[in-house]
């Protein structure tokens, strides 16, 4: 069951008997690790590589808010459940630098559950100083991996689906990403802003976290 406090901008939840932190920046906080999801670095590059005009913003803003969210956390460990990485056309030398000057900045202990966009993943771990964990890892009473589904006598935390749910607005409902905790299952919004999201279809006992602005709501 979900503790809220009205006032705070994140929500926490107890899944398996211990204690999880949404965050309005996309992530949880376990213990001291932040857990994020489908970041897909390189994305507005590889766009660029193919004449398709992409914002040339998102990778800055998307390491800004990974540093936001471990220090909001107090996370001295970043475990990416999957899609570190969008395409190799996006693995362009500037963006390399980008993200080594970022870790030099940024020391945490980082670990990478590979995603199915994480072609190219091995090339880049003695430049970005991460570990390649395991398709699935087991660690406490959770089981992290990308493209999550139910494992009987664990708890699950992936991503992969980026999930997101509509909010009635007129003609216009408005699209926010989420977190979808179903039984056994709890589905991580994508970390990257630029991600169109896919709506959750809701089922009994299920429960969706919006992100909205800088606050985490249940919907």
């Amino acid at each position: 069951m979900p503790l809220l406090d009205a006032h705070a901008p994140h929500a926490d939840v107890t899944l398996a008997g211990e204690s999880l932190r949404l965050l309005p920046h996309r992530a949880a906080a376990w213990r001291d690790t932040l857990l994020v999801a489908d970041t897909h670095l390189g994305k507005s590059e590889s766009f660029q590589s193919i004449g398709v005009p992409a914002p040339t913003t998102v990778l800055d803003e998307t390491l800004d808010r990974l540093a936001e969210a471990a220090r909001a956390a107090g996370a001295s460990r970043l475990l990416v459940l999957g899609d570190l990485l969008h395409a190799p056309a996006g693995l362009t030398p500037g963006m390399i630098d980008r993200v080594a000057a970022w870790r030099r900045e940024h020391p945490l202990d980082l670990a990478i559950v590979p995603g199915n966009h994480d072609r190219r993943l091995h090339t880049l771990a003695d430049a970005w100083r991460f570990t390649i964990a395991p398709d699935r890892l087991d660690d406490g009473p959770y089981t992290f991996v990308h493209d999550p589904s139910p494992i009987p006598e664990r708890h699950v935390i992936g991503g992969h689906l980026h999930p997101c749910v509509r909010i009635p607005n007129g003609r216009f409902p408005i699209k926010l990403p989420c977190f979808h905790l179903r039984p056994g299952v709890l589905v991580l919004p994508a970390f990257t802003a630029f991600a169109a999201g896919v709506p959750v279809r809701r089922v009994p006992h299920d429960r969706v976290f919006a992100v909205v602005e800088h606050y985490v709501i249940e919907a």
